[in-house]
C-alpha cells in the first residue's frame, strides 16, 4: 500500500496477468475510490469500481 497526503493506493494479482489496482482519496467528508482490472498485455483496463462515500450527521 503506498500512502500519499489524503490518499492512497494499493494493488492485488488474483490470477496470472491480472492485476486489480485501487485508487482513494479522503477529504474532509468524503471518500472516493475506484479500482481498474488490468487483464493481460494490450488490453485497456476495465474499471470495475467506483464508489464515494460521504459522512452525514
Amino acid at each position: 500500500m503506498d500512502l500519499s497526503d489524503g490518499g492512497f493506493a494499493w494493488s492485488l494479482s488474483p490470477a496470472p496477468d491480472v492485476t486489480i489496482h485501487y485508487r482513494g482519496l479522503v477529504t474532509h467528508d468524503t471518500w472516493t475510490e475506484t479500482a481498474q482490472l488490468h487483464a493481460g498485455e494490450g488490453l485497456e483496463p476495465a474499471t470495475v469500481l467506483e464508489m464515494t462515500l460521504r459522512r452525514v450527521g
